[in-house]
């Protein structure tokens, strides 16, 4: 904002123009007499046709399809909050002896699938616990999405990745494998 009435007072100084700074349809017209055109003004007119979002020839914004029946999961972890940056907003989550939350989510996009009729969308809703709101976070290993199925993570939750590299083998100590790339793990299972 100081920026702003700045260069509205230094364009209204050097181009000779006249203005109230206290008018608030000045500050573009002001500028567009001056000759100048500033574009943080124009990125914040919502009627300017060179927005994204006010193009009526593009499509409309995207929408989250409602959750399949039986698709909404509580988060089961809390995150740390001790203080020490390393590890806050970590999730408090133990492997050996908490539950991955992969098979439940991929449960959910499964059965989610299943009963899509064709061409239909659903979603799966991560959100934080309807019971703890300090329970917010999901870990998970890899998943596997299906046709007209969203992953929605919702606000306040977290998806984090499972951190054990085994998760992620395409087969029993391979690391991530393809045609192109005999890549082996080296560390045992």
């Amino acid at each position: 904002m100081r920026r702003q009435l700045w260069c509205l007072g230094l364009l209204a100084h050097l181009a000779g123009c006249s203005g109230s700074s206290s008018d608030s349809q000045v500050r573009v017209p002001l500028l567009n007499q001056c000759g100048m055109d500033d574009p943080i003004d124009r990125a914040r007119d919502p009627t300017n046709p060179s927005l994204p979002g006010n193009d009526p020839a593009l499509p409309g914004e995207p929408s989250i399809p409602v959750p399949c029946p039986g698709a909404v999961l509580d988060a089961n972890y809390r995150v740390l909050l001790t203080g020490n940056t390393a590890v806050d907003g970590l999730p408090n989550f133990n492997p050996a002896t908490n539950t991955y939350d992969t098979s439940r989510i991929q449960a959910a996009i499964n059965a989610c699938a299943t009963s899509l009729a064709p061409g239909q969308k659903g979603s799966v809703k991560l959100q934080v616990n309807s019971t703890d709101s300090l329970k917010v976070a999901f870990v998970s290993g890899p998943i596997t999405l299906k046709a007209g199925v969203t992953l929605w993570v919702d606000r306040g939750a977290t998806l984090f990745a499972s951190q054990n590299p085994r998760h992620y083998d395409v087969t029993a100590g391979a690391c991530g494998t393809d045609a192109n790339n005999k890549a082996v793990s080296t560390s045992p299972a």
